[in-house]
């Protein structure tokens, strides 16, 4: 949260100050929802999940992985993890179906 300049405002900055005490106390207690950690970029999974998985199959599968994920990333867009809906998944599946496939030249 940006807050406003307070310099020279002194009622300002005491009605910020009175609202994140009451807001901090409410928490403490219970009574509102403590704010939840904002979901990492699935650009940003996608690199650490292709950096750091072992694939047992070999470097091969790790290539064709890393290119379909992109493929991936390209179609959805970077967005937060939590924002990616089943629907985006499998329109990213029906256009993959429309691509031309190198070992038949068809769908």
């Amino acid at each position: 949260m940006t807050l406003p300049n307070t310099a020279h405002n002194k009622p300002l900055a005491l009605t910020l100050a009175r609202k994140k005490y009451t807001d901090k106390t409410l928490e403490d207690e219970g009574l509102k929802a403590k704010p939840k950690k904002p979901a990492p970029m699935l650009g940003k999974y996608i690199t650490t999940y292709t950096t750091t998985t072992d694939v047992v199959a070999g470097r091969k599968t790790m290539d064709k992985l890393t290119v379909n994920l992109a493929d991936f990333l390209t179609h959805v867009g970077d967005r937060p993890l939590d924002q990616v809906t089943e629907q985006m998944v499998d329109d990213w599946r029906k256009a993959l179906l429309k691509h031309r496939s190198k070992m038949t030249g068809g769908t």
